[in-house]
């Protein structure tokens, strides 16, 4: 079997994932507005998942730019993920505390990773000293659509058929 190359799963020979042992996902009924098939706006109740969560957003072209980057920067990056708050596309870094959580006794160490996720384009400076965009194309907690309503396009959902043709067209998606 090549090693380069995804092998096909049949999952049906999987077990059941021993982490869903115990798994206890808490939710919320939320009002969602949306439109129905005539188009006309209609609110509709449904669960949403009550503990926050961070989107990382899938691109081959970030995830190996991520993949390359320095520990430190990678450390930085989930930290980021970890602290941003909903529906902010900024973030207040602070390296005493960065330091001291992921074990850097560098001021020089924090400073790296912070040019290194400025130079790939992860986070940018704001006119506030330690405050930093954060590229919602990478990353966001919250919804993107909420937030960014006027950037907001309404396009058709791949069919299954699109879909199979496409994971047959790209079978690594690791490449």
């Amino acid at each position: 079997m090549s090693k380069k190359r995804k092998p096909f799963i049949d999952e049906s020979k999987l077990k059941n994932n021993p982490f869903t042992l115990g798994l206890i996902i808490k939710a919320n009924m939320v009002p969602v507005k949306g439109l129905d098939a005539s188009g006309k706006a209609v609110s509709i109740i449904r669960p949403m998942e009550s503990q926050g969560h961070t989107k990382i957003f899938h691109s081959a072209d970030t995830r190996n730019m991520i993949i390359n980057m320095a520990p430190v920067a990678i450390k930085l990056f989930v930290w980021i993920a970890y602290n941003i708050e909903r529906n902010k596309d900024w973030i207040w870094l602070n390296s005493d505390w960065f330091n001291k959580k992921a074990a850097f006794s560098s001021v020089n160490s924090y400073k790296k990773a912070v040019i290194e996720l400025i130079d790939n384009g992860i986070i940018i400076e704001t006119s506030i000293k330690t405050v930093y965009y954060v590229n919602m194309r990478i990353l966001f907690f919250g919804s993107r659509l909420e937030k960014y309503q006027d950037h907001v396009v309404i396009g058709t959902a791949p069919t299954i058929q699109q879909q199979d043709q496409a994971d047959k067209d790209n079978p690594n998606p690791f490449e």
